[in-house]
């Protein structure tokens, strides 16, 4: 047991706004946000076989330590995906495998790309190590699959699929593509981990996956939030599936020179390939899926946070969010426990998750659940400012501007939009959200791109 001992140390269309509008939204939401208890992660919570490397990551990059972690995690719980599962009632043998959505929310330049990318890198890197060793190994990541894509490759990735992506309205944006409506659901379904999913086509055929695993990991803006995860994203919980959600207080980065802490990362990495390549079957009790009992001091303390959230839920607002947690707290439970394994290449018989697991994702999940409050001041309906006062969203929805291009704009002379700069922003935005497709025409000189209203809005 020696050999376990770690040193501690310590869219919605409707909410568009010009850029004057937006300027002046965002000045009061930095009001709002100055009234609002900063979320505070608690280091001792990070599971100790990878705290050295996210601390070094934090410290080199340098950027706040809650973009790597959550990370981090996030790519932990991909790699063990459907591998195994916890069962963490006594009785009941509802069981849940660790996929998580990870959201890092920051101004740009504040550091979250560099640290989703050193989270990323190392399992993309043993993707590639594992796929030229071998044809019949499956995939670990994608990046900017369609919906029939992702199915194809789930065909052949048991263990579930970890999607990267770095501005992830990209994504977002692709639910309201003509053709592409049916992803979301894809997602929403693809968050449980366990259920089956068939996809028939009478071109392409049939595809089955036994058990259709999607982790999502991306970074988004501040400013971009209400738009993305708004109200409407949360009525059918696409917002509520991000459970890891940074959104740590903006501060001066500065200047680092930092070594590379090479140990750590060597142990980050074997913990990913021990999770991806450990015959869990061999170790665990069998059900559907190999999985992990929890230690009776565990499940008590389990037992006894779930009654405090439950208690927490009683405010409508994040009652939507909190209730997930339930799912979010065995998870990093047993990412936390697993990983302490895998950093030393256990090859024993695996104990049930211990307490001292489940302590630090309590600790772990008290973070994100204050980190909902944050995201949700963000996300909020406008109080004074509605997209009737947008002159140039107005001219679209009412039919006025259809195929038409950025000059034609400009010449109306509307109020925050007298920059071609402005508009081409703007404009960009709208055929993110699902608002706009644009179109390019030729003629007999440069190529002009002209916007047009999508059918469904």
């Amino acid at each position: 047991m020696s050999q376990l001992a770690f040193e501690f140390s310590t869219p919605r269309h409707d909410s568009w706004k010009t850029p004057l509008e937006e300027s002046a939204a965002l000045e009061a939401s930095d009001d709002m946000l100055r009234n609002v208890d900063q979320p505070v992660l608690d280091l001792a919570a990070i599971p100790p076989a990878i705290r050295a490397f996210c601390e070094n990551v934090a410290a080199r990059i340098p950027a706040p330590i809650e973009y790597v972690v959550s990370s981090v995690l996030c790519v932990l719980g991909a790699a063990i995906g459907t591998r195994c599962g916890i069962a963490v009632k006594k009785n009941d043998p509802w069981t849940i495998v660790p996929n998580l959505w990870c959201l890092c929310v920051g101004e740009p330049s504040s550091g979250k790309s560099p640290c989703m990318s050193a989270a990323v890198s190392p399992y993309q890197k043993l993707e590639q190590e594992l796929l030229s060793a071998s044809s019949e190994v499956p995939r670990l990541t994608t990046n900017d699959a369609t919906g029939e894509k992702l199915v194809e490759i789930l065909s052949q990735a048991p263990g579930g699929i970890l999607v990267v992506r770095d501005e992830i309205t990209g994504l977002f944006a692709t639910f309201y593509r003509n053709g592409r409506e049916g992803e979301r659901q894809l997602y929403l379904q693809g968050w449980n981990g366990l259920d089956s999913y068939y996809l028939e086509r009478i071109a392409r055929g049939s595809n089955m996956v036994e058990r259709l695993c999607i982790s999502v990991i991306g970074t988004i803006q501040p400013a971009l939030l209400q738009t993305y995860l708004g109200q409407k994203t949360q009525q059918d919980g696409l917002a509520q599936r991000f459970l890891l959600m940074a959104f740590p207080e903006f501060r001066p980065r500065g200047f680092a020179d930092v070594g590379e802490d090479t140990s750590a990362k060597a142990t980050y990495q074997r913990v990913l390939r021990w999770l991806c390549t450990y015959d869990y079957s061999s170790h665990c009790p069998t059900g559907e899926i190999p999985y992990l009992r929890t230690s009776d001091d565990a499940f008590a303390l389990y037992r006894e946070w779930w009654l405090s959230n439950e208690a927490a839920c009683a405010d409508p607002k994040v009652a939507t969010f909190l209730q997930k947690h339930t799912r979010l707290v065995p998870a990093l439970a047993l990412i936390d426990h697993l990983s302490t394994f895998a950093a030393i290449d256990f090859t024993e018989l695996l104990p049930p998750v211990s307490a001292e697991s489940m302590q630090r994702a309590i600790k772990l999940a008290d973070y994100y659940a204050s980190t909902v409050q944050k995201v949700l001041r963000c996300c909020s309906e406008p109080t004074s400012q509605s997209s009737n006062y947008d002159p140039l969203l107005q001219r679209i929805e009412s039919g006025i501007l259809n195929g038409f291009t950025v000059r034609e704009v400009a010449k109306l002379n509307l109020a925050g939009y007298r920059f071609t700069s402005a508009i081409e922003t703007q404009l960009q935005r709208f055929v993110d959200c699902g608002v706009l497709r644009v179109e390019q025409t030729r003629g007999p000189g440069r190529p002009t791109q002209r916007y047009y209203r999508q059918e469904q809005h």
